[in-house]
């Protein structure tokens, strides 16, 4: 079994449920990876802001390609709107939905102020080749603009850049308002992304555990019942089967 397991709850959690070993494999060349202090904006409005304002500095101004990864694809349009209201002389490719020709975005090589808006579908399983210009300004830069629900979606997102020894960073660029519909006002008294971080795994570990209370019997008592069905089938098959060759058997003779 491979790929990104996430945090530790996940782990702890699946050895539970299988007797396995979690081993973290190194990548076959050294990343060259940074990663920038995650911006926090108080309101909507900034949010937009400070998103155009990452790719002002990575697009624009250092000539690299940049990946804004956003939560829906309302998000997607409005970034796209104020990219333009800005005047921005950027590339801009759309990838937020995976029933039309939008995945072209991602698969041809991405250039020096190239910006790819999208949604979650860019944010896993998805190799973004870039040019060595690209290369040369520091590599593709992602801007992922919401908390996403665990860890694994975080490193998936970010694991977008610096793959195969190429280099990279990403960044976090949040809205608190959107934290405070996802977690309650007590968010308000968070001060640290650190801090949002640890109440979004504590909220993953509660969801695990009623996960594993209520669903996870119901789902192996289903997964029995099938099981013991699936084995009558083949035992009346069988039967069926014999039936079958005796009665041919009698026709012969």
């Amino acid at each position: 079994m491979t790929g990104t397991i996430g945090s530790v709850n996940t782990q702890e959690f699946m050895a539970r449920l299988i007797p396995i070993d979690f081993l973290t494999i190194p990548t076959y060349k050294a990343k060259k990876f940074e990663e920038y202090p995650a911006v926090i904006s108080q309101t909507a409005a900034k949010w937009h802001e400070n998103i155009i304002s990452n790719i002002q500095e990575h697009a624009v101004e250092k000539q690299r390609a940049v990946l804004v990864i956003l939560l829906t694809i309302q998000d997607v349009n409005t970034i796209e709107k104020a990219i333009k209201q800005k005047g921005l002389r950027v590339n801009v490719r759309i990838y937020s939905r995976n029933d039309t020709n939008e995945s072209l975005a991602i698969r041809k090589p991405v250039d020096s102020g190239t910006v790819i808006l999208a949604t979650n579908l860019a944010g896993r399983g998805t190799d973004i080749k870039t040019t060595s210009k690209v290369e040369d300004n520091g590599g593709l830069h992602v801007c992922l603009t919401f908390l996403t629900d665990n860890l694994r979606i975080e490193q998936q997102a970010f694991g977008r850049t610096s793959r195969q020894g190429h280099s990279g960073s990403a960044q976090l660029v949040l809205n608190q308002e959107s934290l405070v519909k996802k977690f309650g006002e007590n968010v308000l008294r968070l001060e640290t992304i650190e801090q949002y971080k640890a109440l979004r795994d504590l909220v993953e570990k509660v969801k695990i555990e009623a996960y594993e209370e209520d669903e996870h019997p119901y789902l192996t008592f289903k997964d029995e019942i099938f099981f013991e069905f699936s084995q009558l089938m083949q035992s009346c098959a069988k039967k069926e089967n014999l039936k079958c060759s005796r009665v041919k058997s009698k026709k012969k003779y």
